[in-house]
């Protein structure tokens, strides 16, 4: 395979809200968290989804373009019951091509299937396991426990500068006091922007109202002397 770019020249640009309430554009350097509830009570889950790659290539052997999308993803377990994180699932525009992605890190299994719980299909489940609907409880995030510089390569063809996720999930399993029970959950995304978050910029009537503060300020300290 030969290289025809490094990464994409866009950096920091920040995530663009797209039409879908959890779809989001997401270009280089990007960021976002994921809150995830459960459907048993007390299960809840954060990813937070960072440091975006963009890398294109060609195949020399057909001399088709693709992209890799790389990113580091970071898991905390926040339930206040019982209950493991066995894997997380998404889809993505364009569809990632399954051949060519990986994950690395407490999920290293990359697969595609239906979830549980009405849920249906899902393009990318990454787990450890072969079945969205799996996992290996062993091998997952028990109540209070989070890991840190998991990454995963997604691979798409054509030459990608921008890539939107949507629809995030997860799966629990050894649910409850005696973990027989498994759950699944529903990702809303909370995107805190590009790689250096800005900082929130006055708005005009606050600079007017701090000047006219510091205006009286002078005439108070003028009058006292």
């Amino acid at each position: 395979m030969g290289k025809i770019t490094s990464n994409a020249l866009l950096f920091g640009a920040g995530l663009v809200l797209s039409a879908s309430a959890s779809a989001f554009v997401v270009e280089d350097g990007d960021y976002f968290s994921v809150f995830y509830d459960g459907t048993t009570d007390g299960l809840s889950a954060q990813v937070d989804y960072s440091e975006f790659s963009f890398e294109s290539f060609f195949d020399d052997g057909d001399e088709d373009i693709y992209t890799n999308v790389s990113f580091i993803y970071d898991i905390f377990n926040s339930s206040t019951t019982v209950g493991t994180v066995t894997g997380l699932g998404f889809n993505t525009s364009p569809n990632v091509i399954l051949d060519g992605t990986s994950s690395t890190g407490v999920f290293d299994d990359v697969t595609s299937g239906n979830y549980a719980n009405g849920i249906g299909f899902v393009e990318l489940c990454i787990l450890d396991g072969n079945a969205c609907n799996g996992g290996t409880p062993n091998n997952g995030l028990e109540k209070g426990e989070s890991i840190f510089g998991n990454t995963a390569t997604l691979m798409f063809a054509g030459e990608l500068t921008s890539l939107t996720f949507d629809d995030f999930y997860i799966r629990y399993q050894q649910v409850g006091d005696n973990q027989e029970g498994s759950a699944t959950g529903v990702g809303t995304p909370e995107p805190p922007g590009g790689e250096n978050p800005p900082s929130p910029v006055p708005e005009p009537a606050s600079i007017m109202l701090f000047g006219l503060g510091l205006a009286g300020l002078g005439f108070a300290r003028r009058k006292v002397k």
